[in-house]
């Protein structure tokens, strides 16, 4: 079994061996060397080998302040009923969300009920507006239908945080964003 947590959540997962436990565990550390990178004795990328990439990320104890790991066997050996659990969902780490970032899109439309807007995508989420005189305001649509699986919540939505001059509009929960 591995079970590896961070500030934001706690994963166990099962392994047929302590290799390909290593493995996966190696691979997430290289999706989030960002986090380590540019600290004393870290090098620039991750290593090649499965083991001294994990040793490098959690330190010698296998632990950082903020985030660890245990590796263990477990027999599992007791049928028991079945339990459904959902799991929190996650958003994408910095370095996917700068990926994203730097690759947005700005991009003319048609309609959302007249004319030509202009906006960004990002993500797959277009974001459009226009100044309209029928309304007497800015208007401003968020468009999710195209939105990247990785930030589309299990229930289908997205998580927005919507600001105007300093004030939230519309937030997903405070602790997620502050995490």
């Amino acid at each position: 079994m591995l079970r590896r947590w961070d500030r934001r959540t706690v994963e166990v997962t099962l392994w047929a061996d302590e290799g390909s436990a290593m493995s996966a565990l190696a691979d997430h550390v290289r999706a989030s060397w960002g986090n380590v990178f540019g600290n004393e004795g870290i090098p620039d990328r991750p290593p090649v080998d499965d083991r001294e990439a994990v040793r490098l990320y959690y330190g010698p104890g296998g632990e950082r302040g903020d985030e660890g790991y245990r590796l263990y066997v477990e027999e599992i050996g007791k049928r028991g009923r079945t339990h459904l659990v959902a799991l929190p969902h996650r958003f994408p780490d910095t370095i996917w969300c700068e990926q994203a970032n730097r690759s947005a899109v700005f991009r003319a439309v048609t309609d959302p009920h007249s004319g030509t807007l202009r906006g960004v995508e990002i993500g797959g989420v277009l974001v459009l507006a226009q100044l309209d005189p029928r309304m007497r305001a800015v208007a401003v649509w968020i468009l999710t239908d195209e939105a990247d699986d990785r930030i589309v919540q299990p229930d289908g939505t997205v998580p927005l945080y919507v600001d105007v001059d300093g004030k939230a509009l519309n937030t997903t929960d405070s602790s997620e964003r502050r995490a």
